[in-house]
């Protein structure tokens, strides 16, 4: 399955999936994710936004929930 540039087929099902928020500067959630790392949600979340790894986090906050 590819979903935004993401490859999901390498990812091993075996892994445990957790849920990671994108919120932005003010606490309000603007999108939710379920990835097997933090760097797997920030790679989505860079993508879905056309963000760079760096310039997502000047105007958003990830958090693992």
């Amino acid at each position: 399955m590819k979903e935004y540039g993401i490859n999901r087929s390498s990812v091993s099902k075996n892994k445990t999936m957790y849920n990671y928020i994108l919120k932005n500067i003010s606490g309000e959630v603007i999108n939710t994710t379920k990835q097997n790392s933090l760097e797997l949600a920030i790679e989505y979340f860079s993508k879905v936004k056309q963000l760079s790894k760096k310039e997502i986090f000047k105007i958003y906050k990830i958090e693992k929930v």
